[in-house]
């Protein structure tokens, strides 16, 4: 399914059930809308009636017995049909208003009782009754009277349970709808959570996957590939991802080849070169003037220039191919050091430079590939004396410390500090340079990338050196980093190695 179906399926199930909660919520209000409507303009209305009953109920009473005593007063008999008219208009009225199966049966009993009570004690038998019947005629309007209030009250009773039954009926729909709306929100966010889940987890996965084979790929690992299985619009860009990084890694191979064959062909050649200008300058052939000499010595500086940097190309091609072999056992790190100085001392001096070694007299012992370690430490000699001026000081120093430097960067915390205990050796060179911005301070360590400070010093690299250096120190297990000089301008290389000669065996470290 693709991603953009997916996610609309997702999104439609979610609107459904928001609508779905909606109407429930109308319909829900409709209905406390009619028992609001009803409480307020059938059941208030029938308990005000009700209630209007009694008062006139004993206002008749009161009258009636007036009547009685007065023996026909007319003032009381207009009074008292007065009432008996209201009564009845307002029963009438009360009885339009009853919904209630309850209440209309206590309304019947109450209007067949009222009208008994009209036929049998009217004004006009109340003025005629006998004096001998006069007491039988009180005790049944006694009785009468409690009838008929017992009725209307039973009537005002009924209203009111049904004003109870409304309301509980009311509340109950509220607290109905009140669950059904928290569940509805409940499942609604449940379901939201899952359909995000289930739309967005492959995808965040598969941009996940697309990052890493794009970092991969700006490494230099274009063997990287991304899985093609399924058919949405990632299978595609996969498909697209993974026919670049061929390509990428066919051109790559190709380019790979091209130097390394190149590389192999050009140094038979230059060594034929460097041999005869070695024979020209010792004048085998014949005497030299001063200014063929000159020309001589500047062309086998210039071969052996050449010939360092073929000698670079051949080892990032082993390097790359993972063919690098080291022979690693146990090394005096200061005599691989003074070794290197005592090679560079004679460029340094004819330049103007002083190299100023400080080393411990004791041994430093690592476990290292010597020809590899030496050819670290004059990268950074060549370095230094490249970039400083004439007539500054180049400072190597040779150390053993107990803890990692503060100034050791983070990438290489981790695995210097896990499970390792030993004392470190650290070699430092310390130039007189232009120094290195903070930016390009790891950049520097990449292959070909040079720094760009006016123009172009006589005698730099193409930049591979110090790729080629750190390549070798990370296979001894080490570091390689650069820092400014914090006495002066410059820079200052350091090289971090294990002493612990527990240190795992390496063959090849592939750039």
């Amino acid at each position: 399914m693709k991603i953009s179906t997916r996610i609309a399926t997702g999104f439609a199930v979610l609107i459904l059930l928001i609508l779905s909660v909606l109407a429930y919520q109308v319909a829900v209000l409709h209905q406390l809308q009619r028992l609001t409507h009803d409480l307020a303009q059938v059941q208030f209305k029938a308990a005000s009636a009700s209630l209007q009953l009694i008062r006139e109920l004993e206002e008749v009473e009161e009258y009636t017995w007036k009547l009685l005593v007065t023996r026909g007063d007319a003032g009381y008999q207009e009074k008292l049909e007065e009432l008996q008219h209201s009564f009845t208009r307002h029963l009438e009225e009360l009885g339009s208003t009853l919904q209630n199966p309850r209440e209309k049966k206590a309304f019947t009993v109450l209007r067949s009782s009222w009208r008994d009570f009209l036929r049998d004690g009217n004004a006009a038998t109340l003025a005629s009754a006998a004096p001998a019947a006069e007491d039988a005629f009180r005790s049944d309007l006694e009785k009468s009277f409690a009838r008929l209030h017992r009725l209307t009250d039973s009537v005002l009773e009924s209203t009111k349970q049904s004003i109870v039954r409304e309301v509980q009926t009311s509340q109950q729909a509220v607290q109905t709808a009140t669950r059904v709306f928290w569940l509805s929100a409940a499942g609604a966010l449940a379901l939201a959570l899952l359909v995000s889940y289930f739309s967005l987890q492959p995808l965040s996965n598969r941009l996940k996957k697309l990052t890493e084979g794009t970092r991969a790929i700006a490494r230099g690992q274009f063997s990287y590939r991304l899985s093609e299985n399924g058919k949405d619009e990632f299978t595609q860009m996969s498909r697209a991802f993974n026919n670049m990084a061929m390509r990428l890694n066919e051109l790559d191979q190709l380019k790979k080849d091209f130097v390394s064959h190149v590389s192999h062909e050009l140094k038979a050649p230059l060594a034929s070169i460097h041999e005869t200008l070695s024979l020209l300058l010792e004048e085998i052939p014949g005497p030299l003037g001063e200014k063929q000499r000159r020309l001589l010595q500047l062309s086998l500086q210039s071969s052996k220039r050449l010939s360092s940097m073929i000698s670079n190309l051949l080892d990032l091609s082993r390097m790359e191919a993972g063919v690098m072999r080291y022979e690693i056992k146990p090394q005096d790190l200061v005599s691989l050091v003074r070794t290197a100085v005592a090679e560079f001392d004679a460029p340094a001096r004819e330049k103007g430079n002083k190299l100023e070694l400080n080393a411990p007299a004791e041994s430093v012992v690592v476990p290292c590939d010597p020809d590899r370690i030496l050819q670290v430490v004059e990268n950074l000699l060549s370095n230094a004396l490249n970039f400083s001026p004439s007539g500054s000081s180049i400072r190597v120093q040779v150390e053993s410390v107990a803890e990692l430097p503060s100034d050791l960067p983070e990438r290489f915390l981790k695995s210097l500090s896990n499970g390792f205990r030993s004392p470190f050796a650290m070699v430092s060179v310390a130039d007189a340079g232009p120094g290195i911005p903070n930016q390009q301070k790891e950049l520097i360590f990449e292959k070909f990338h040079q720094v760009k400070q006016g123009k172009k010093v006589f005698g730099q690299g193409v930049g591979l050196g110090l790729a080629i250096s750190r390549t070798i120190v990370e296979a001894h297990g080490g570091a390689i980093w650069v820092q400014d000089r914090p006495d002066s301008s410059g820079s200052v290389f350091s090289v971090l190695l294990r002493t612990d000669q527990r240190l795992p065996e390496v063959h090849s470290a592939p750039v």
